[in-house]
């Protein structure tokens, strides 16, 4: 009880400590002059691109639904999402320009954020070549996967890894809705720096990506907002590793991250071990349907698809912090701990759990253990008893062999 407690408490410092960071980084961004000037800087650069004739976007366009096909839809589609290039592609004509100029570079630069200069000789790309370089560092540096600067009309005026979304609107068009629009739209609400649920996304398919964002502001107002976006799986990871260090915790431990909805936000270590296993196991105990499956076997992870049973929600919800028997992800029993992260933006908590059976048999080996000890204790008293015994009757001979000699010594007297 006392290592699933303790084991739960760390992973859920560890979490809200993660949260924190990227908080930070969005506010110390947000907070910095260089970054209100560069927003101001960006959106007025947009401004010209807006009205660009189509006669001039029409090869542009065709260039982006080409190479948009194998980047962004194909991966898409094979993670099971009925997407089309209307769902990716802004109608924008800035967007088209910027993403056309920037978001598919040509061999051998294979990433965006490698660009810092299209070479178009526009007002954008001015600014760009000068705020561009310290920011991109920000990203390799700080963990991230991208930085965005969103304007107070809700534009993405620029953004590291230029993506679909450079350019487009978060009020409407694609990318409305998505986590970067929410996380900017908490963020204009709040006085404070945010951070946001876990989400797949479409202008970064692979794994769940997570948010932090605060608003930028001047003397005169709302300047707009900064963005980070970083990998989800950060989670996963650091969970794994505190489940690899307690060296004195079962094999069969798992230390899990379940948010809103009751879905991980984290893989379990035994669906790390065995993928196809912990599946076929959750399937056949009726905790994941057959669609769920094959949503997390699309994916390749269980974030925000594998359901946490509900009496591990309800203990959850309740605010039980005590051990307590439960069913596990894979229908065993097990022996839970569970504990809310401290952070007020997400509704998370970690649950650390062992097999039951594996817990069991460890109190069994302890007892077996106990038994022998005090078998070979009772042996070596015995022992120790027998051997004390002699030495304690060595006298009691002596005296009995003197005194037996002395009446042999003695003359026999005459009948």
């Amino acid at each position: 009880d006392d290592g699933l407690t303790a084991l739960r408490s760390s992973a859920s410092t560890q979490v809200a400590g993660q949260l924190s960071y990227y908080e930070g980084v969005a506010e110390q961004l947000a907070a910095s002059p260089a970054t209100q000037r560069s927003i101001t800087a960006f959106a007025d650069a947009l401004e010209p691109l807006s009205s660009l004739p189509e006669p001039e976007l029409r090869p542009l366009r065709s260039t982006l639904i080409e190479r948009y096909e194998d980047q962004y839809l194909a991966p898409l589609r094979e993670a099971g999402d009925a997407v089309q290039i209307g769902d990716i592609l802004s109608t924008s004509s800035a967007a088209v320009y910027l993403q056309a100029a920037y978001s598919v570079p040509d061999a051998p630069i294979t990433e965006a954020s490698s660009v810092p200069d299209a070479g178009d000789g526009s007002d954008w790309t001015s600014v760009h070549a000068r705020v561009h370089p310290p920011l991109r560092t920000a990203v390799v540096q700080g963990g991230l996967l991208d930085v965005y600067l969103i304007d107070e009309e809700e534009r993405v005026v620029y953004s590291v890894a230029k993506g679909p979304d450079l350019g487009t609107s978060l009020a409407v068009g694609p990318f409305s809705g998505s986590i970067v629009a929410r996380a900017a739209d908490a963020a204009v609400a709040s006085d404070d720096g945010i951070v946001t649920d876990l989400s797949f996304y479409r202008g970064a398919p692979g794994s769940p990506l997570g948010a932090a964002a605060a608003a930028v502001r001047d003397d005169t107002g709302l300047v707009g907002v900064v963005v980070v976006t970083y990998d989800g799986g950060v989670y996963t990871d650091g969970l794994t590793s505190l489940v690899s260090g307690a060296t004195n915790e079962p094999r069969e431990t798992d230390l899990d991250l379940i948010g809103a909805g009751g879905t991980t936000r984290s893989d379990p270590q035994s669906y790390l071990a065995d993928p196809q296993g912990f599946l076929e196991a959750s399937e056949s105990a009726g905790v994941l349907t057959e669609p769920q499956r094959a949503a997390i076997e699309r994916a390749g992870t269980t974030v925000l698809v594998q359901p946490a049973t509900d009496s591990t929600v309800n203990t959850a919800v309740d605010g039980e912090t005590e051990p307590v028997s439960d069913s596990g992800l894979t229908g065993t029993e097990v022996i839970s701990a569970i504990e809310r992260v401290p952070v007020d933006d997400v509704d998370w908590y970690t649950v650390a759990e062992v097999d039951a059976v594996a817990a069991d048999a460890s109190i069994i080996s302890f007892r077996q253990i106990l038994l022998v000890g005090a078998a070979v204790f009772v042996l070596a008293l015995a022992f120790v008893a027998v051997a004390w015994s002699q030495r304690f009757m060595d006298p009691v001979r002596l005296i009995s062999e003197r005194l037996g000699r002395r009446a042999l010594a003695q003359p026999t007297a005459e009948p």
